[in-house]
């Protein structure tokens, strides 16, 4: 089997997704836009390509050779933000603990590195996947090279081979530095040719296959191509230069050190849970990476050779081992055995996709044993006993929705002590999230798999009986540890009094409102909707007439050009796609001009027509024909209860309508 290289072309990756991300602020105001861009395209590398060897080059932030030759070369470029700086150290530490090894050298860019290496591993019999943010590297694709690069933002990606890129350009690779050298590059300030484009070059070249033979006659060209090409002859060869990636480097392609082993999964976790990238953990590969791949030797240290800077796997901090759970086959056996230690933790695997909480499984701690029992059939009656037995005390995460699934399962839980979403909450009501797998990571150096999921690879992935058993074992065995550590930490802070008769008692009210529901009269609100349609057909058409031409009311872009440019109105702040039209803007513009009031009585009465009048009719069981929602005691950090699924808090109560 042919042997695959993933070479990660760093700075354009970082580059693109800082621009193409949406800015992501952690807790902490830690901006990580471009990291999270980057560690998901890592990711999906990974996933796509499966290789056996990866490597990442870095820029260095001095001159290279192209500078020297040209004074101009990037001049246009802007400075590199100050907050996009601290994201290049923190992707450093997701490689550095993903085990990937990191070359640069001084002179010249990781394109460089990356075609030296290609090269390398071109020779040694290997397949490379270049992944960049650009499409610099499209000449260095052959028969055993290819190109994934993003699309559309930073979503979509799309992988070149030599027949993708005649597809596209009509071209072969080695052609591709040529047609750059005709049309140019303005991201690079490399110049080509004015008033030749894309279409242009690339048909030049199709036809004259070099630079040399699109010169080598001008006569058959219109005079004004003619007269282009001629008089900047000596910069479109220069412009050549300047493009070409140089692949004869001093970089060694060691392939002990690029081969994907084991790598420090927890650690990985570790960064993910500080930077909150909790979407992107449920794709981690596992420790080992599934790969067929020799056991590694001793842990490489940093080693520079010839100007390259390569890192290697660093020992792997002290983590808790995985818990090891059975599969319950006697549940007299487990109840007594439950019975005599006195105490259970309680982890509820639940399918939350309905309206309603949907008890799947049961996992179940008792002293250092751990069971996990699948519901399917209910629960047997020994292990229901001991569940509502109140002299066993409980602990559990998130005890309301595991009330909720119990119940409706046919069961429940009574003699809970601890419950540690809530304990979490009360001993750091800051912090966003009180997840189960992130509590065990960070305190107990604990993992609790995370299920999988359907996604757009594979729209039928479902996780697997083993998948339960190991999240729902790892789960209670987390609740039970963190339940002695917050039982600790609530006394110390003086918070035991607040969570015992306050917290604690709330979560059997919480429960018993989300089971009886809110009623609705389906009747009135279909008349409310009514009502309202006519009043925001109204309000539009007064909105024309105040401008004197209809426009999409409820478009930002056209809103944006009615109030900016044709009425001249004064700007507010400055977004990614023009000027922002958002409440805070328009309320700033009251009294500017009558069409003002009316888009902002607009978007009220329609928000209340789509949310409230039609959107709520949506969300009514058919069963109980009530709207459950579900009451969070653990978000705000003022203490107030907060509701979504849907949110009910967010009626506007105060103004007539609502």
């Amino acid at each position: 089997m042919t042997e695959r290289l993933v070479l990660l072309d760093s700075n354009s990756l970082i580059y693109r997704a800082f621009f193409a991300v949406p800015p992501l602020t952690t807790t902490k105001g830690e901006l990580a836009n471009a990291t999270f861009g980057f560690a998901s395209i890592l990711l999906k590398s990974l996933e796509q390509t499966t290789p056996q060897h990866i490597a990442a080059a870095f820029d260095l932030p001095i001159p290279t050779f192209r500078h020297e030759r040209e004074a101009t070369y990037k001049a246009t470029r802007r400075p590199m933000p100050d907050e996009l700086r601290p994201q290049f150290e923190r992707v450093k530490q997701l490689l550095e603990k993903f085990g990937v090894p990191m070359y640069s050298l001084p002179g010249y860019e990781a394109d460089d590195i990356i075609g030296a290496l290609a090269r390398q591993a071109e020779a040694k019999g290997l397949e490379t996947i270049i992944v960049s943010g650009d499409l610099d590297p499209l000449q260095l694709v052959s028969p055993l090279v290819k190109l994934m690069t993003t699309r559309q933002g930073f979503q979509n990606t799309v992988i070149y081979d030599e027949e993708m890129i005649r597809q596209r350009y009509g071209l072969r690779p080695d052609q591709m530095v040529d047609f750059k050298a005709l049309k140019g590059d303005t991201t690079d300030n490399i110049p080509g040719v004015p008033g030749v484009g894309d279409k242009t070059a690339a048909k030049l070249i199709a036809e004259h296959a070099t630079l040399e033979g699109v010169y080598a006659d001008l006569s058959g060209y219109t005079p004004r191509l003619r007269e282009a090409l001629a008089a900047n002859k000596e910069q479109v060869f220069k412009s050549r230069e300047l493009a070409t990636i140089v692949t004869e480097l001093p970089v060694t392609l060691e392939l002990e050190r690029t081969r994907r082993t084991t790598y420090d999964r927890a650690a990985v976790l570790e960064l993910f849970r500080d930077l909150e990238f909790r979407s992107l953990v449920p794709r981690l590969p596992p420790a080992d990476q599934n790969l067929a791949a020799p056991a590694p030797g001793q842990p490489q240290h940093t080693v520079a050779r010839g100007g390259q800077l390569q890192l290697g796997l660093e020992p792997a901090p002290s983590v808790a081992p995985p818990v090891e759970t059975a599969l319950m086959a006697d549940a007299d056996e487990v109840a007594g055995a439950v019975r005599a230690a006195g105490a259970l933790a309680v982890h509820a695997d639940v399918d939350s996709s309905g309206r309603h909480p949907a008890l799947v499984g049961i996992g179940l701690v008792a002293g250092d044993r751990a069971w996990y029992l699948p519901t399917l059939d209910g629960v047997p009656a020994p292990i229901a006993a001991v569940l509502l037995d109140d002299a066993i005390v409980k602990t559990a995460h998130d005890a309301k929705t595991a009330r909720r699934a119990l119940r409706r399962a046919g069961a429940d839980l009574a003699g809970l002590a601890m419950d540690t979403m809530i304990a979490s909450y009360l001993v750091n009501a800051s912090r966003r999230y009180h997840a189960l797998e992130d509590l065990a990571a960070e305190r107990l150096k604990l993992e609790v798999p995370v299920l999988p999921v359907p996604d757009r690879k594979d729209p039928l992935r479902a996780p697997t009986l083993d998948d339960r058993l190991a999240r729902a074992g790892a789960g209670a065995t987390a609740a039970a540890r963190l339940g002695e550590q917050f039982a600790v930490e609530l006394e110390r802070l003086g918070l035991e009094r607040l969570y015992r008769d306050v917290e604690l008692p709330l979560v059997d009210v919480l429960v018993e409102m989300e089971e009886a529901g809110i009623a609705v009269d389906l009747a009135y609100l279909r008349s409310l909707g009514e009502e309202f349609a006519r009043e925001v057909a109204r309000i539009e058409r007064e909105a024309y007439a105040a401008v004197g031409h209809d426009f999409a009311i409820n478009s930002p872009k056209q809103l944006q050009s009615l109030l900016f440019e044709e009425l001249k109105l004064p700007r507010g702040r400055r977004t990614g796609t023009g000027f922002s039209t958002d409440a805070t803007v328009l309320e700033e513009l009251r009294g500017a001009h009558p069409v003002i009031e009316k888009i902002l009585e607009y978007r009220e009465i329609e928000k209340l027509r789509s949310t409230y009048a039609e959107g709520l009719g949506g969300l009514v069981d058919p069963e109980t024909r009530r709207v459950h929602t579900t009451f969070d005691q653990t978000v705000a950090a003022t203490g107030r209860l907060s509701s979504r699924g849907p949110n009910l808090q967010n009626i506007p109560i105060r103004t007539p309508l609502g």
